[in-house]
């Protein structure tokens, strides 16, 4: 699980990295990086349910 984490967190470092150069556009960040956001929440309730 720490390295789906780790991942989800990269993919949300390029997606801010390409919104802040300007590659996708605001309403492409929102849509991605909610995806990211119930992606992350799935994997804490994941770990939560393992504790």
């Amino acid at each position: 699980m720490e390295k789906q984490s780790e991942k989800l967190n990269q993919q949300f470092n390029s997606l801010l990295s390409l919104h802040a150069e300007k590659v996708i556009t605001s309403e492409q960040f929102k849509e991605k990086n909610q995806s990211l956001s119930e992606q992350q929440l799935v994997l804490a309730n994941r770990k939560i349910e393992l504790h």
